[in-house]
């Protein structure tokens, strides 16, 4: 018999923890707390800069060490570690994993919702490491036009990993993580969805010269240029499909790791 033990980290949201739990009320990691585990731990994800990640990413591996100690010690059952991350929380989890790995601490399941890495306060994502046994990643196809300048972090896996290649979806980045926009994103011409403001040219003229990577990331000028997007390739009704398609596979997926 198993106690399993479940940890996840959401994505980019709001500063205020009021708006933020009501816009990731849904959201893919928040539902899976209802998935029957045993210990359930979630965080929200970082704000715009994603200067918190690296707190988050220490927050999850502590978390789950704590747990998986506790419990493996009162028995009876094995305790298994769970993870999940969306965005930069994605990010944020695969550094976990990483700090599990260093302290021997095997990892169960590692479910990624379109994991992107956009902070100077994590290094280790590119590649998940070999203490996970199963990992599952869904990522928006490029051709979607969402979010075009993320890219994506945890399209690697370390030898021994059970690993797909990650799965693509056309959906938005939002609808990806189950946080989409909805048709009243969607823009007047051609029906597909905006993520902001067309124009960028005022923020960058705002931002002006920072002299580092570091800087530019904590500015609060150069955080907007996340709001400030042109339109995707993806209407409200395929970002619906799409977003229900990523959640569908990890139900299908889930399973097959708690076996």
């Amino acid at each position: 018999m198993y106690f399993d033990i479940y940890v996840g980290v959401d994505g980019t949201g709001p500063d205020s923890n009021a708006e933020y739990a009501t816009a990731f009320r849904n959201s893919y990691v928040n539902q899976l707390r209802n998935k029957s585990f045993g210990v359930s731990e979630y965080e929200r994800g970082p704000t715009l800069t994603g200067s918190e990640t690296g707190r988050l990413a220490s927050w999850a591996a502590g978390r789950a060490e704590h747990h998986y100690r506790t419990n493996k010690i009162r028995g009876p059952n094995t305790p298994r570690i769970f993870m999940a991350g969306y965005s930069r929380g994605g990010a944020a989890v695969i550094e976990a994993c990483q700090q599990l790995n260093d302290r021997g601490i095997p990892v169960q399941g590692l479910l990624l919702f379109d994991a992107v890495d956009r902070s100077y306060t994590v290094e280790r994502t590119e590649t998940v490491p070999s203490n996970v046994r199963y990992c599952r990643h869904a990522i928006r196809q490029a051709n979607s036009g969402s979010r075009q300048s993320f890219g994506n972090c945890g399209l690697l896996a370390a030898r021994g990993v059970d690993w797909v290649t990650p799965k693509e979806f056309l959906t938005t980045h939002g609808g990806m993580g189950g946080t989409p926009w909805g048709a009243s994103a969607a823009t007047a011409g051609g029906g597909r969805i905006s993520e902001g403001d067309n124009s960028i040219r005022g923020v960058l003229r705002a931002v002006g010269n920072v002299p580092t990577p570091q800087a530019w990331i904590a500015s609060r000028a150069a955080s907007a240029v996340y709001e400030y997007a042109m339109a995707t390739e993806v209407t409200p009704e395929q970002e619906r499909r799409g977003s229900e398609g990523v959640w569908n596979w990890m139900m299908t997926e889930l399973p097959r790791m708690r076996l």
